[in-house]
């Protein structure tokens, strides 16, 4: 017979159980507006970064631990989110892996957010009476603050079935194995990942030793359509993270991203003071690497290989009054001048291609220069993607018609390649249907070869990158129509590993552009001066010559800009 003492004390035991259930992370936690796309997001990977205390890993194990507990994540108006994965996967026994740098990772950071309470401070809400997470930034939230209590665990001992320990006093898990059937494994980044699983979900926090290991992750996802979910700090020299948030940014416009990013900030985060931030500011005095541990911003600078560049000063129109020049003055109305000598230079890549369009101004514009700080001008540029050769020809058409080129230069390694599946090689292809378009230099339809040593190609565009006395350097880049030079000259970075070396070469990525200018500079290109006369004009140069003349003074009774280059 049960006593009267057993019952209480099992009453009691029910109470005690049934306050702690009201205060499990997933019962309290409401996202904030900043962190909402991290729990509705549906893209097959996902990146949440973000630099030191901007609650990213955080975020990152709440989803996680949503996923593993088939609960959803509760919004701010009370109601469930819906849950971004199948609907099947709330029937199934999941398997779910975590990946932390090293052991000591797993034990301390992933052990704790998953499996120890107190990843939020909760205090009594004084209208509803009911638990909720303290809000620092709130005053009577801080003058209540004595009041506040420990969340339970995300993952509270009640799911817990059984554990596999590697080290149980250092919280080292191999796997724990949850009472709905879904079994959680923690790997080291360290080790080779494990071959054969069919996964469900897997959580990288921070850092990973082997870039490489991506691809077998992804192949552990593949069976079920499974989710990787990177929580991370904006570590430049991981390549693979790099890549990934690339891909985010290109697949930003799509309806249904498989890669999407969400960056935090410590800024955002309204869980640290802003005296605490503010201490953290002022600390960092690299601008680097406050924008890396503050706002999350990848930071190349170390590895990059033209850390010279920067589009205020290599870009026109220039943005300081006091250096404005004839140049940036002619770069700000899109003008091609007639008399420049004109050049162009192309990278063909299989999957990428990059023409990059030079001219070269009269000597006489800069008499007061001597002849190794004239100005080189990149006028524009064609940078696409998954077009054949033929559609190319027509894009370097609509930037060279009405205009005469001097010489044209190709990537000769590349252009002497025969596709895969046959046929003529890169450089008669490139002849052929720039013969179609009727586009040719003066030296007729043919290309000289690229330098292609990539060494001396980068000495090359930076002695360009050099200021003169003038303040201002020899290659002057026209802002408005090369987005895809700015943002190589940015990203186009040395390999770097894990314990800080940088290697020799470049980093074979993010340098089509960069490559085509390389192979321009390489020939050094001069002003020829030449007879633009009528006489050696051909019938469309003449007719686009009369197109020019009339624009020009239709603008000048208009007191507007005319745009005579191609707009995009």
């Amino acid at each position: 017979m049960v006593t009267n003492e057993e019952n209480q004390q099992r009453l009691q035991s029910l109470v005690r159980e049934q306050q702690k259930r009201k205060i499990e992370v997933l019962k309290v936690f409401r996202p904030l507006s900043y962190q909402l796309r991290i729990f509705t997001s549906s893209a097959p990977e996902l990146i949440v970064r973000g630099g030191n205390r901007s609650g990213k890993t955080t975020a990152a194990s709440i989803l996680f631990a949503s996923l593993a507990l088939n609960r959803p994540v509760i919004g701010m108006d009370g109601d469930p989110l819906p849950r971004p994965w199948p609907a099947s996967w709330g029937r199934d026994h999941l398997l779910m892996w975590v990946v932390g740098y090293d052991e000591k990772h797993i034990g301390q950071t992933i052990f704790h957010h998953l499996f120890e309470p107190g990843i939020f401070r909760l205090i009594k809400d004084l209208e509803t009476g009911e638990y909720r997470i303290f809000r620092p930034w709130d005053e009577q939230d801080v003058e209540r603050s004595i009041e506040t209590i420990q969340s339970e665990p995300l993952i509270p001992d009640r799911y817990i079935d059984s554990w596999s320990w590697k080290d149980k006093a250092a919280n080292v898990f191999e796997s724990v194995r949850l009472t709905n059937g879904t079994e959680i494994r923690a790997y080291s980044s360290r080790g080779n990942p494990k071959q054969g699983d069919k996964v469900h979900c897997i959580w990288i926090d921070e850092d990973i030793e082997y870039a490489s290991h991506i691809g077998e992750f992804r192949a552990r996802l593949a069976d079920y359509g499974g989710r990787l979910l990177w929580s991370a700090f904006p570590h430049s020299k991981n390549e693979a993270l790099v890549e990934m948030s690339e891909m985010a940014e290109e697949q930003k416009t799509w309806d249904k991203p498989i890669v999407e990013e969400v960056k935090v900030s410590l800024l955002d985060n309204p869980f640290i003071r802003d005296d605490q931030k503010h201490r953290i500011g002022i600390t960092l005095t690299d601008e680097n690497e406050r924008s890396a541990r503050i706002e999350g911003n990848f930071t190349y600078d170390s590895v990059r290989v033209y850390p010279t560049f920067n589009k205020r000063i290599h870009c026109s129109p220039c943005e300081n009054d006091l250096l404005y020049d004839e140049i940036d003055r002619i770069l700000a109305k899109n003008e091609r001048p007639m008399g420049w000598s004109r050049y162009l230079a192309i990278d063909p890549g299989f999957t990428r291609t990059a023409v990059v369009f030079a001219a070269v101004p009269p000597p006489s514009m800069f008499e007061e220069l001597p002849d190794d700080e004239k100005y080189v001008i990149i006028e524009g540029e064609v940078y696409v993607k998954g077009k054949g050769v033929d559609d190319i020809a027509k894009l370097v058409r609509e930037w060279t018609q009405g205009f005469v080129y001097e010489a044209f230069i190709i990537d000769w390694h590349a252009a002497r390649q025969t596709p895969m599946v046959g046929g003529k090689i890169i450089y008669q292809q490139y002849q052929e249907a720039f013969a179609k378009q009727n586009v040719r230099s003066l030296e007729g339809n043919t290309f000289r070869r690229g330098n292609d040593d990539i060494a001396g190609r980068i000495e090359i565009v930076r002695s360009y990158l050099t200021v003169n006395r003038k303040g201002k350097p020899r290659l002057r880049i026209n802002a408005n129509t090369t987005p895809g030079l700015q943002k190589e000259f940015a990203k186009y970075k040395y390999r770097q590993t894990s314990t800080g070396f940088i290697d020799e070469k470049p980093v074979k990525k993010n340098d089509h552009a960069l490559d085509a200018l390389g192979y321009l500079l390489s020939i050094e290109p001069q002003y020829v001066e030449r007879d633009y006369s009528m006489s050696v004009m051909s019938p469309a140069f003449r007719a686009f010559q009369a197109i020019q003349e009339r624009a020009k003074a239709k603008a000048m009774q208009g007191n507007r800009v005319v745009n005579l280059g191609p707009s995009g």
